[in-house]
């Protein structure tokens, strides 16, 4: 009999810009009520697309990819963004103002903005 029960986990990502360079955050937490992250994660990424209104699979997307590609206990995924789809127009996620999503999430937003932890990737 296994007694070793595998955990998934709830991880948050988000995505900050300097020059061409992202800085791709991402946070793991077993619970949604947990206090702190058991998973933080930061990778850098070089020669990022230029901000395209409405083109997030050619900037945010393959940064975001890039994350998820090492991680293999996910349970759920939440992005800090949002994308509209095609018409009618349909906020998907929105984390930002009265209704961001607070605690361990503020912690992946956070990660992103220090730019000057921002590397020269050469």
């Amino acid at each position: 009999m296994n007694f070793l029960k595998r955990f998934y986990m709830i991880y948050a990502l988000d995505v900050g810009y300097h020059n061409n360079i992202a800085r791709v955050a991402s946070i793991g937490f077993k619970n949604w009520g947990d206090s702190g992250a058991s998973y933080k994660n930061i990778s850098y990424l070089k020669d990022i697309a230029p901000y395209e209104a409405g083109a997030f699979y050619k900037r945010e997307l393959p940064s975001l990819l890039f994350a998820l590609n090492s991680l293999d206990d996910i349970e759920t995924i939440i992005i800090d963004g949002y994308v509209w789809l095609e018409e009618p127009k349909r906020l998907i996620l929105n984390m930002h103002g009265k209704y961001r999503i607070p605690t361990l999430l503020k912690r992946v937003d956070s990660l992103t903005r220090d730019y000057k932890e921002y590397p020269t990737l050469n």
